[in-house]
């Protein structure tokens, strides 16, 4: 955290304790809200010492009780995946570095967990992929994309203009002396597609691509376009969060037959499959 973003955060906490002066205490919370995080802190009016660091899978809160006086940051060996400069995986017996930039990047600069569980589906089940000819949307880092392409697939992983040349840069850096089939296109949902290019794949797949609401049109219209028939499998792997999620395969319900094929319980993410109805 910056100095700005601590006097930001004084402020605040300021301007509340002016409106709910109360008692002793002030507990609250930020999150990640891609990934579930939730970080909580505490501000102490009695001895001046706030606690923080501790994290959890849950909902977005802010509890306001009291006063506040003092902000402590958390330490680095508590920082959450998504904090953290880099990640390293091995997967499929394959070693894969990941640099992250969370604050420059936002979500496209870092590995979450759905690319991992569905990078490890891959591993447990090679026979799917294998020869296959590969299209990732919104690859992010691309790690889902790397581990099919080193084991045996052909892939483009593909991202917006503007997070492009951070994807190229995980990609280059870890296919570095590998014979690996892969590459990094820009794809944005919001564009139309050409059918001749984008529509001979075998398998589309995408992780924790279904998160934000004012893009499940485009991103609906975008996998019409790549898998406009039965020929070509979908692959979603996804974080359930909220109600919202579920309206996205709603939508996709009515053009593909959808079945949820994977759950990992200790992540919470869920793998489905999808195939255009004939």
């Amino acid at each position: 955290m910056t100095v700005e973003e601590v006097k930001c955060l004084k402020l605040f906490v300021f301007w509340i304790l002016t409106i709910l002066d109360t008692s002793s205490c002030l507990e609250g919370s930020y999150s990640c809200p891609r990934e579930g995080y939730t970080r909580t802190f505490m501000f102490s009016k009695r001895d001046g010492i706030s606690q923080s660091g501790q994290s959890e899978r849950t909902k977005t809160s802010m509890e306001i009780d009291s006063t506040a006086l003092a902000v402590v940051l958390y330490q680095e060996e508590k920082l959450l995946p998504h904090e953290k400069k880099s990640r390293n995986f091995n997967i499929g017996g394959h070693k894969f570095s990941i640099e992250q930039d969370w604050h420059i990047g936002g979500v496209a600069a870092v590995v979450w967990d759905a690319a991992l569980v569905l990078g490890e589906y891959f591993a447990s089940n090679p026979h799917l992929i294998d020869g296959k000819q590969i299209l990732e949307l919104g690859a992010g880092t691309g790690l889902a994309g790397m581990v099919a392409s080193s084991l045996g697939a052909d892939v483009i992983v593909t991202e917006r203009e503007e997070a492009l040349t951070f994807l190229e840069n995980a990609i280059s850096s870890n296919k570095a002396d590998k014979h690996w089939k892969i590459k990094a296109e820009v794809l944005d949902w919001t564009h139309d597609t050409d059918p001749l290019k984008w529509s001979h794949f075998d398998l589309v797949i995408g992780a924790d691509i279904v998160y934000i609401e004012s893009t499940f049109s485009h991103l609906l219209k975008t996998i019409k376009s790549v898998a406009p028939s039965s020929k070509t499998k979908i692959l979603l792997s996804c974080r359930i969060r909220y109600e919202r999620d579920l309206k996205f395969l709603k939508m996709l319900k009515k053009f593909y037959n959808v079945e949820e094929i994977f759950y990992n319980a200790k992540l919470d993410i869920k793998i489905f499959s999808a195939v255009f109805k004939s």
